[in-house]
């Protein structure tokens, strides 16, 4: 079996060298996914924060237009 794989020219380095690499693919991949939702959570975090503080203000400005 060794002596087909020498044959074919794969060595054992050649195996687990395409099997790192492939894992840091997945890993990059991952991490990549990981960073994308954090950033999109932290956008929606934002767009909300904005939301409510339009609010506030939209309630101070009532009560001030109440007031006088």
């Amino acid at each position: 079996m060794s002596e087909c794989k020498k044959k074919e020219g794969v060595t054992g380095e050649d195996f687990v060298l395409k099997k790192a690499a492939e894992h840091w693919l997945l890993i990059r991949r991952l991490n990549q996914d990981a960073w994308e939702e954090e950033e999109e959570e932290e956008e929606e975090e934002e767009e909300e924060e904005e939301e409510e503080e339009e609010e506030e203000e939209e309630e101070e400005c009532g009560e001030e237009e109440e007031e006088q």
